[in-house]
């Protein structure tokens, strides 16, 4: 659907700039995937300084600790010490 839209807009905003007939230039198809490229570089890099567990959230240790599942502090201490 993001493609589609891409053309769509590619559609009805070219002709004011080539009357005589379609042009693409090889920036048309790159610049989209840097752009997208660079917000997935963002978005990792955000998602690797957050932790994926919440910390320090009472009702989330009881819990993990009652179903047998490792905490954010237990992942923590574990991978810290070896």
């Amino acid at each position: 659907m993001l493609v589609m839209t891409w053309i769509d807009l590619y559609w009805f905003i070219m002709p004011a700039f080539y009357p005589m007939g379609p042009h693409i230039n090889w920036i048309d198809i790159v610049a989209p995937f840097g752009v997208g490229g660079l917000w997935l570089a963002f978005f990792i890099r955000q998602l690797k300084a957050m932790p994926r567990l919440p910390l320090n959230d009472p009702r989330e240790t009881s819990r993990s600790r009652a179903a047998g599942m490792a905490t954010a502090n237990g992942l923590r201490e574990k991978f810290s010490n070896g």
